[in-house]
């Protein structure tokens, strides 16, 4: 939570500080991938930056703007992964759970959205 509340003004500050941050999650968020391994574990570490990712969101969703595109990506590649590859914590299997339910009704969250940010979600 702290790292997320340290983050929220960064977003808002600038295009190339706020792609570098959301970017940063987003990939501490999927398992690595390689031309060699093509999936690895859904861990922990995983999870607490999907966690922090939608803190930011929740925070600063109209600030999002064209990163949209990144983070729905993520989101779909998440979407992908076989459930018996998590190898998760209890409280990060609680947090797991929780992401998994949001994840589904992510286009309700867009009602709060300006109409800059909805056209730009949209598109992504």
């Amino acid at each position: 939570l702290l790292l997320s509340n340290t983050l929220l003004p960064i977003c808002s500050n600038g295009n190339v500080q706020r792609h570098l941050i959301l970017t940063s999650l987003c990939k501490q968020a999927l398992p690595y991938t390689s031309k060699n391994r093509t999936s690895h574990s859904l861990q922990d570490h995983h999870i607490a930056a999907l966690c922090v990712m939608f803190r930011v969101l929740h925070s600063n969703y109209n600030d999002i703007l064209t990163d949209w595109y990144t983070i729905l990506c993520t989101f779909e590649q998440l979407m992908k992964l076989k459930s018996s590859s998590f190898q998760l914590s209890e409280e990060c299997i609680n947090a797991a759970t929780t992401v998994t339910s949001i994840l589904p009704i992510i286009g309700t969250f867009t009602s709060c959205l300006s109409d800059e940010s909805i056209t730009l979600f949209v598109d992504s």
